[in-house]
């Protein structure tokens, strides 16, 4: 949707939160994926040796998969949610797990998928050939790299200087987290990002915004539309 719309407009504002006043120039893509391990249930006093443990088999794969993390790269994941098991005293015959994948460059997510996909596809906690451990995986890149352009450059510093005009100091960066213009960036559209309320601790217990700073994004964007509007 967002990018059939795009292309019926000349500028895209996105509100997402600016953090310490700041600006965000580049975003990293944004990739997920939802592992699942079968195993076989056993008793885990009585006939341990005739189990087989997906969850076992799903812990050696998060480790791996948790390796492909790599800061100088940028490339991060982090398996976010594991759940599975029946009872304490049951051989685990099913474990999931759902993991985040992000990336600078569209290239680096494909290799991060693809290295995801070689290690479901191996078995590392029993014999390969038993054929009693099977996986199910699902994978998808679902927001592109938002990459500046010179189009979004200009949108970004007219924001700046009109900023300055409002007493606003507002800081420019990168970020690894998700947003919407990274849809509307990537076909053409140029969008300037976190025009939303400053705030701090983004996704945890401590996650709050500034009141004051409601005002004066209202005001910044009331000024920069009006001057886009009359380009």
């Amino acid at each position: 949707y967002l990018e059939e719309q795009a292309a019926d407009h000349d500028w895209g504002l996105v509100y997402e939160s600016s953090g310490n006043n700041r600006l965000t120039r580049e975003r990293k893509g944004l990739g997920q994926a939802r592992f699942v391990v079968h195993g076989k249930a056993s008793h885990a006093g009585g006939a341990h040796e005739q189990g087989r443990s997906a969850i076992k088999e799903l812990a050696y794969k998060i480790v791996q998969i948790e390796n492909i993390t790599d800061y100088e790269t940028g490339v991060t994941v982090n398996v976010g949610v594991i759940s599975g098991g029946e009872a304490r005293n049951t051989i685990a015959p099913c474990a999931e797990a759902l993991i985040d994948l992000r990336y600078p460059e569209a290239e680096q997510g494909t290799d991060a998928v693809a290295q995801f996909e070689e290690i479901f596809g191996n078995v590392y906690s029993y014999p390969v050939d038993s054929g009693e451990l099977t996986t199910e995986s699902w994978t998808n890149l679902h927001r592109p790299a938002k990459i500046a352009t010179p189009e979004s450059d200009y949108l970004l510093n007219k924001t700046i200087a009109i900023g300055r005009l409002l007493g606003q100091e507002l800081g420019v960066g990168d970020s690894g987290g998700g947003t919407d213009g990274s849809l509307t960036q990537s076909v053409g559209l140029p969008t300037l990002d976190s025009l939303g309320s400053a705030g701090t601790g983004a996704h945890s217990n401590r996650e709050q915004g500034r009141v004051s700073s409601l005002v004066e994004r209202a005001k910044l964007s009331a000024i920069l539309i009006r001057r886009l509007a009359a380009e």
